[in-house]
């Protein structure tokens, strides 16, 4: 496995994390934990709801990069992964990234 996994984030996202990191001294690192497993706890069915609605975004919107140690969030990955295969039955043309960039702007909407 990786030592460090890439997350790209629309950059509205990442200036929020950096806010949170400034005022709530949480790391990428544990804030990324924390959504991924929000998103762990969701029904497939609702995690592919979500996804249809933001598909294409992505287009949209300036992206960036965060960079986490793979070890820190592994559980939450090895779960969304085994999401990400579900979600191609429905979304054939869905990437692991664009996933992910979808739950955190999924996210920040919900909780911002």
């Amino acid at each position: 496995m990786k030592l460090n996994t890439d997350i790209h984030i629309f950059k509205d996202n990442k200036n929020k994390m950096t806010k949170i990191k400034q005022t709530q001294n949480k790391t990428y690192a544990q804030q990324t934990k924390e959504i991924l497993f929000f998103y762990m706890n969701l029904p497939v069915e609702d995690l592919a709801n979500l996804i249809i609605n933001r598909y294409k975004l992505n287009e949209l919107f300036e992206k960036s990069t965060i960079t986490i140690r793979t070890s820190f969030i592994k559980e939450e990955l090895i779960h969304l992964h085994k999401v990400y295969k579900a979600l191609l039955t429905k979304l054939p043309d869905l990437k692991f990234s664009q996933l992910l960039l979808y739950l955190f702007e999924d996210y920040f909407k919900r909780h911002t």
